[in-house]
């Protein structure tokens, strides 16, 4: 896969008058790595855009090459926005309701990043008192612009 450059803002703007409060363009595909072993906190979608609530796994200040604001335990914390989808795939099966998050917790195993297009597989769980379900799914999410917002402060 091609490394997809992305406006990493504080704010997400997809060509709308939205002013950046933190505006850098970055080889985001660098930070796919650093998420395995992340976490999905939510996913929504209105109408032709999905919004992904994720945090990575811990990163140095080493490897954090483009300065993001971190949470405070070296975090990577934000939303993946995918803007204008043309195509989504379950587990390789076309999807044509809307996302959501459907388990109590989502921990990412691969998250893929190129051109307009997500690849992420998800292993889905679900703690008492509701029935200990596990599940792992693969997504393959396809839009006219994806952007990440990073949220450092937010908490989940």
């Amino acid at each position: 896969m091609e490394a997809k450059t992305l406006m990493c803002t504080t704010q997400i703007t997809f060509g709308g008058n939205k002013k950046y409060s933190e505006g850098i363009n970055m080889d985001f595909s660098y930070y796919d790595s650093f998420f395995h072993d992340g976490n999905i906190f939510d996913i929504s979608q209105v109408r032709d855009t999905i919004v992904i609530s994720m945090c990575s796994a811990q990163i140095s200040a080493k490897e954090n090459r483009d300065n993001l604001r971190l949470d405070p335990e070296s975090i990577i914390r934000g939303k993946l926005h995918i803007e204008g989808i043309t195509d989504v795939l379950v587990d390789e099966q076309k999807f044509a309701g809307a996302l959501k998050k459907e388990y109590d917790s989502g921990n990412i195993i691969r998250l893929d990043i190129s051109d307009n297009c997500i690849e992420l597989v998800v292993s889905w769980h679900n703690f008492p008192p509701k029935p200990t379900n596990r599940d792992c799914n693969s997504y393959r999410i396809t839009g006219m612009a994806i952007g990440w917002e990073n949220t450092p402060s937010q908490v989940e």
